[in-house]
């Protein structure tokens, strides 16, 4: 019961911070604040899968440990660089 209601209050709290994220999105036309939220539901929902997946028994707790740190890092660095790139990237106007 307790995965399930972890990984549910990630989705509820993904869905709540996308709601604001198109809001600022209506408002400015920047989607760096949506990259950002889905790159940190990527990574919660990964490590949290990682977790519960060693805690279930379905990979050993070893494999688990050691790919923790390298994907929290490879996980980072993808938000960071598609974050930069959206950074210098601007709309154009659809004309009608």
């Amino acid at each position: 019961m307790v995965p399930i209601t972890v990984l549910v209050s990630i989705q509820l709290a993904f869905f709540i911070m996308m709601y604001w994220a198109r809001q600022r999105y209506k408002q400015t036309g920047d989607l760096r604040a949506a990259i950002v939220v889905v790159g940190l539901f990527g990574l919660l929902l990964g490590l949290s899968g990682m977790y519960y997946a060693a805690q279930l028994g379905l990979v050993s707790p070893q494999t688990v440990k050691d790919n923790y740190f390298g994907f929290s890092i490879s996980m980072v660095l993808v938000i960071v660089i598609v974050f930069g790139l959206f950074s210098y990237w601007k709309p154009t106007q659809f004309r009608q």
